[in-house]
């Protein structure tokens, strides 16, 4: 307890005895300006009770000396870095930070405080998950996300009539998100923002529309055939490098959950050719797999849909993929032709016969731990204190300029640790100190509109 207290002092003292001389921006540029809550979270949103204080902290980065202002509504409420307040009434607030440097350039950001009475009651959130025209869709995956984004317990699934509910939640604000199966988009989005828990519950609904309705597979050979020009250097190939290592993400990504290609995470061009390549005296399962891979790249790049029907009593390829799973997997190999034969007439583009596809209500979707993120997500470092040296992950859910920049106390960059275009995935970088002071330091995250900053501390 008395580091805690003797760290609080010493973190204030610094904030307030900066050395700006050390600070250098472009004169010209508007300060960048960033609030953070009391966990030092670089935030948007904050719930609070009535009466509640609570406190925000202010980065400006610019030319030296900055000044912070506070506003509501319009009204200087306070001036600093450091700003603690509270509101006696329920209801949204905005409040907004100006920082202006010396060439009298200002920067702006906001932060939206939502104000709940102290008698608030828990509350509940439910809702359905359906296809366009009512049909329930079992088996998607629903998380609950705090004001910050930040996912609150384990997802749930949908049941077979669709819904899910999260109950006795605490008075504030929540998000909900889910995860949209592959060849489906969701409306009104994959996440719904702002909602309060009520009794017996607040409805929040999603419905998914198939964007894939067509069958426009490929077969075996052109699948083999791409990857082979990689491989040998001969040939045209019709896909890009980047596609067909983006299609093997997505296959292992939303089809992991088969359990049939155990060490696909780790495929690369030669593992998926060697798979397409099975040929000759081969077992049957070993043919039923390579027709089956085939039908999931065909997935895995657009060119058929979880809703995609395949057959004559209105099967979807999602039953066609569960069925032919099944059909591997139970040991009886007298079943293995049945699964090649249904992967080959479908890659082929041909409608099955009626009653050979059971109907399954599975739909496919991106696996927990897949690679391929669904959020950008900016990790605590650690360890964390550190000395010398910290780890810092992050996540990108899509091909984009990225940059993460450490910052001291006085909002001098210290370091800049990424600052390039970047696939979509998971990333870890290590900071390494050795140069710097103790003290505190942060870090953040910038990926087009996404921005988030951390706090994290070096102790030598």
């Amino acid at each position: 307890m008395k580091f805690f207290s003797s760290f609080f002092i010493l973190f204030t003292v610094l904030f307030w005895s900066m050395n700006f001389s050390e600070i250098k921006a472009d004169t010209g540029t508007p300060p960048i300006v960033t609030i953070l809550d009391e966990n030092f979270v670089d935030i948007d949103q904050l719930v609070v009770y009535e009466d509640q204080s609570f406190i925000l902290y202010g980065i400006g980065i610019g030319e030296i000396p900055l000044y912070y202002f506070w506003y509501e509504s319009g009204t200087l409420i306070g001036t600093g870095i450091i700003f603690t307040y509270n509101f006696s009434d329920p209801g949204n607030y905005t409040i907004e930070l100006e920082v202006i440097d010396a060439n009298n350039l200002s920067g702006y950001d906001y932060v939206t405080v939502t104000v709940l009475p102290v008698t608030a009651p828990p509350g509940d959130i439910c809702g359905y998950v359906t296809q366009t025209g009512g049909s329930p869709l079992a088996g998607v995956s629903v998380t609950l996300l705090d004001v910050s984004s930040i996912p609150l317990g384990a997802p749930v699934l949908t049941d077979a009539s669709g819904s899910y509910s999260f109950t006795n939640l605490d008075a504030g604000i929540y998000s909900v998100s889910i995860m949209t199966p592959l060849g489906f988009a969701a409306s009104p989005g994959e996440t719904q923002v702002g909602i309060e828990p009520n009794t017996p519950c607040t409805e929040v609904n999603f419905e998914l529309t198939p964007t894939v309705v067509t069958n426009s597979c490929k077969g075996m050979g052109y699948w083999k055939h791409q990857f082979s020009v990689y491989l040998t250097g001969h040939g045209n190939a019709q896909e890009t490098e980047a596609d067909l290592y983006m299609y093997l993400d997505e296959a292992f990504n939303h089809f992991g959950v088969l359990c049939l290609f155990e060490s696909m995470g780790d495929f690369g061009f030669e593992e998926a050719h060697a798979i397409l390549s099975v040929k000759g005296n081969r077992p049957m399962e070993s043919k039923a797999r390579q027709h089956l891979f085939t039908l999931l790249l065909n997935f895995a790049s657009g060119r058929i849909g979880n809703a995609t029907v395949i057959s004559e009593d209105d099967r979807d390829a999602a039953d066609a993929v569960t069925y032919v799973a099944q059909l591997i997997l139970d040991g009886d190999a007298t079943n293995d032709e049945l699964a090649k034969d249904i992967c080959e007439e479908i890659n082929k583009g041909q409608m099955l016969e009626a009653g050979i596809i059971p109907e399954s209500n599975i739909v496919y979707k991106l696996s927990p731990g897949g690679r391929a993120p669904n959020n950008f997500v900016l990790s605590q470092n650690y360890p964390n204190p550190f000395n010398p040296s910290t780890k810092i992950s992050f996540e990108i859910p899509k091909n984009g300029e990225v940059s993460l920049r450490v910052f001291d106390l006085t909002g001098r960059e210290v370091a800049t640790l990424v600052n390039e275009n970047v696939s979509k995935g998971s990333y870890e970088v290590e900071f390494n100190a050795t140069s710097l002071p103790s003290g505190v330091y942060f870090y953040q995250l910038r990926a087009g509109s996404f921005v988030e900053t951390k706090k994290m501390i070096l102790m030598k």
